[in-house]
């Protein structure tokens, strides 16, 4: 028995002495570790060849700030327009009351960004309170995306069994 053992542990020992000089020649060993850092020459070509492109960081800020000032216009935009609306919502409330407005969940959105929607359309008059409303019950894990068809005259409880469609 003893024989035996001794025998089965320098095969395994042979073997090993092997693959480990198999290993070390063939070179394997040396180019893992080493690997020829890319220029950025060559990072640029190949970002340009995959279809990406590159900004510095001051064409990257230009960039953002630019997408940010048609947002603020169009913000004025809305609220003038909103103005309007409810010049025009004042005169015609009694006819509105049963009126419905569609609503458009898109993937993607958050409950907040749906209250203020809500707002807009004259549904919610307060967006905290509603987005509030909506984490308190539970309700906001479960909006749905889709259309929604939305009565004036909704409650809190009403709108979010709506888009929720519970």
């Amino acid at each position: 028995m003893k024989h035996a053992i001794r025998a089965y542990a320098l095969g395994i020992f042979t073997a090993t002495s092997l693959f480990t000089i198999v290993y070390f020649q063939s070179g394997e060993a040396n180019d893992s570790g080493q690997t020829k850092p890319i220029s950025e020459e060559e990072a640029t070509n190949y970002l340009d060849k995959k279809g990406y492109h590159i900004l510095s960081n001051s064409e990257y800020q230009s960039l953002q700030e630019s997408q940010q000032n048609p947002k603020d216009k169009e913000k004025t935009n809305q609220t003038t327009s909103k103005q309007e609306e409810e010049n025009t919502e004042n005169s015609t409330k009694d006819s509105q009351e049963d009126e419905s407005t569609t609503l458009i969940i898109k993937d993607g959105m958050y409950s907040k960004s749906i209250s203020q929607e809500l707002n807009e359309m004259g549904l919610v008059e307060d967006t905290k309170a509603f987005n509030q409303y909506l984490e308190m019950n539970d309700y906001s894990r479960y909006i749905q995306v889709g259309n929604y068809e939305l009565k004036k005259d909704m409650t809190y409880e009403e709108i979010a069994n709506a888009i929720t469609n519970k």
